[in-house]
């Protein structure tokens, strides 16, 4: 099987960049409150949590005094992975409808995304389990599950689909762009990679290794919209009813 079919012609993963900057400047408030704040509050929570955290790997055995930064840091846990999880399904409908050319708001955004909260909550738990399973067993299929599952979440919430049919469909099209897929994979690790590197630079670090993450925040959106359209699957997310 070719990566890179010549039949099908996408665009490439590093000039995706652009329009996902594009993107995150021309909605810079609904891409703060349902992904970037949410995950500044983990961030944040881990900080406060490491000194208690460390506290207890030293002496796993003796009950450690937890002073009020780690419980301060265990609240805002609760609320930043509390946020981040309702957050999620809005902020892939967000991006669904952002490379469509229909701007949501935030409240809207995340008001549609809760009605299909049950759902991606299960579609990214099998996806979990059928991957770490792949990976464990035999390695290769689970490769193929990660490139295969990568769009699942935009295909759920774009198409109104039932958690497994969304994940066979993502699997299904995927199959003649895997490339591309595995292009786009590639490049959000290297960026990574570099944010991590940044990051060790004091006090700016951590902002710099966000800013680098949030160049590509919209290209797996970007890439499903490409394969939608070259495949003529897509349907606006603006038919859904509220």
């Amino acid at each position: 099987m070719k990566l890179f079919r010549k039949d099908r012609t996408l665009t490439s993963s590093w000039d995706l960049v652009s329009p996902s900057i594009s993107l995150v400047r021309e909605n810079i408030w609904q891409t703060m409150y349902l992904s970037f704040l949410p995950a500044l509050l983990v961030t944040v929570s881990l900080v406060l949590l490491l000194p208690g955290l460390m506290q207890i790997a030293e002496n796993p055995v003796v009950t450690p005094t937890l002073d009020g930064q780690f419980q301060a840091g265990s609240l805002l846990m609760f609320v930043a992975v509390l946020w981040s999880i309702l957050a999620a399904p809005g902020w892939i409908l967000f991006q669904v409808n952002a490379i469509q050319g229909e701007i949501l708001s935030t409240s809207r955004a995340f008001k549609l995304g809760i009605k299909e909260f049950i759902p991606f909550v299960l579609l990214s738990t099998m996806s979990i389990i059928l991957i770490a399973t792949g990976l464990l067993l035999f390695i290769i299929p689970g490769l193929f599950l990660i490139r295969g599952f990568y769009l699942a979440p935009y295909y759920l919430m774009d198409k109104n689909l039932s958690p497994l049919t969304a994940l066979k469909q993502s699997y299904q099209d995927s199959k003649p762009v895997a490339g591309w897929i595995w292009a786009t994979i590639g490049v959000t690790m290297i960026i990574s990679l570099a944010g991590s590197f940044v990051s060790a630079i004091p006090v700016i670090g951590y902002l710099l290794r966000q800013a680098l993450n949030y160049v590509y925040i919209f290209a797996p959106g970007l890439r499903y919209g490409e394969i939608a359209k070259n495949i003529q699957i897509a349907k606006p997310v603006t038919n859904k009813e509220e």
